[in-house]
């Protein structure tokens, strides 16, 4: 069973910084964040680009990273890192084990619906029916693999993404010639609120509650490929993203220039520029298909991991099985689909990414508890804090992310505030439940 979760045999540094690069370089990153934004943000894309890459680097840092030795060669899940070795501490481990499960079901969701509008832009197939083929396709070949299918598509996913930047490359020099359009002459639209507070949380401090980015490191079981293959995944996230953000920068430039009508939505400016037919085109297209694939179908097994390792098994005390497992992922993959049909009914275009921050802001009310259990390890206290604590932010985050709908103009808030009332909480229970020996 372990296998499906962690793969036949451990990773290395290479497999790991593809990981680490392909679960940062998502398609709702490359599209939404990275090539969106730089429209219409531009230079302050570079927030993104440097708050994720300095999460990446923060967790590989000695004395900063939570995950050590013995863990690696001990434990399982960022869950269990939590609750620690008290049996008393299951209740928070279970509950934590939730959020995970929550936050990656919402994520792989938004990537689906996000993804298939892509798609359907160029196929002329309606976005639902393509999300329809695409979860049959992702829960098909995760549930075939396991965690091996994850590290062998990462890995030429890694590659595709690369051709892709090389395509990308080609296609900014060409516009770079056909235009008189300088880039340091744009005039961008103003960040919006609570833009770079969010990007510190949802970027920087996500590594540290991402339970795809623990489970890899477990499968490396090695802490040296830890801290090396993290930093090197961040080389390749700003390469990556540089190429990216140039291209926006560029769109945004010639439609200023030429008085053009700028563009509202994301999928208009990749329908600008790929061309069907033409070989840089096929690459960019790679590169995009790439992003999508390199995330969803390890957030599967890693949601798969949570339910089965952290909340089944400790709530039953039974093994589990791997056809358990597979049961287990082709569920998440039917509740996923299920949030999906959500989105397009209560979340559509661009009110996606309020859907997106509210699942996101799920799983960073796990940080306070990483936090004291990494730092504060001498503290001996009651489960109650913790438990609290992370329900609490997990209730507050879904409903300030259900209350987006009437008011979206408050959707960065949602990171930033769910992680305050979870500190808070768990702050102000704590002195009361010390254990004194």
């Amino acid at each position: 069973m372990n296998h499906f979760f962690f793969g036949t045999k451990e990773i290395g540094i290479f497999s790991f910084a593809s990981n680490i690069f392909g679960a940062n370089f998502s398609f709702i990153t490359a599209v939404f964040v990275l090539l969106y934004w730089s429209y219409m943000f531009g230079w302050n894309v570079f927030w993104t680009i440097g708050t994720a890459v300095a999460g990446m680097i923060l967790f590989s840092l000695p004395r900063v990273t939570p995950v050590s030795d013995e863990f690696l060669k001990n434990g399982n899940t960022l869950h269990e890192y939590i609750a620690g070795k008290h049996t008393s501490f299951s209740a928070v481990r279970m509950a934590a084990a939730l959020v995970t499960v929550i936050t990656l079901l919402g994520f792989v969701a938004a990537q689906v619906y996000i993804f298939s509008g892509f798609l359907s832009e160029f196929m002329g197939i309606s976005s639902l029916n393509i999300s329809i083929i695409i979860f049959a396709f992702l829960v098909g070949y995760t549930l075939l693999g396991g965690f091996d299918s994850v590290v062998r598509t990462d890995i030429l996913q890694s590659i595709l993404i690369i051709l892709g930047c090389i395509a990308l490359y080609i296609v900014e020099s060409n516009l770079a010639e056909t235009t008189n359009a300088k880039i340091s002459d744009i005039v961008f639209s103003p960040l919006p609120a609570f833009y770079i507070p969010m990007l510190i949380v949802i970027n920087g401090l996500w590594q540290f509650s991402a339970m795809d980015m623990w489970q890899r490191s477990v499968a490396s079981r090695n802490l040296r490929v830890v801290r090396i293959g993290s930093a090197l995944g961040g080389v390749f996230f700003v390469i990556a993203s540089a190429f990216v953000v140039t291209l926006g920068l560029y769109l945004r430039a010639i439609h200023q220039g030429t008085g053009t009508e700028l563009v509202s939505n994301p999928f208009e400016l990749l329908s600008s520029i790929i061309v069907p037919g033409d070989i840089s085109a096929m690459f960019l297209f790679a590169l995009f298909v790439s992003a999508f694939l390199s995330t969803a179908d390890s957030m599967l097994i890693a949601a798969s991991q949570a339910l089965m390792t952290d909340i089944y098994s400790i709530k039953t005390n039974n093994p589990i099985s791997l056809g358990q497992v597979r049961v287990s992922v082709f569920v998440l993959g039917l509740l996923g689909f299920i949030l999906n049909l959500a989105i397009f009914k209560y979340f559509p275009g661009e009110s996606v990414i309020a859907f997106l921050l509210t699942f996101f802001s799920c799983q960073v009310v796990l940080l306070p508890s990483i936090g004291v259990r990494a730092y504060l390890p001498s503290i001996k206290m009651t489960h109650y804090p913790m438990l609290i604590s992370i329900l609490s932010g997990l209730v507050f985050a879904l409903g300030m992310g259900a209350y987006t709908t009437a008011k979206p103009d408050i959707q960065n808030l949602i990171p930033v505030a769910s992680l305050f009332v979870s500190a808070f909480i768990l702050f102000s229970f704590m002195p009361f439940c010390m254990i004194r020996e």
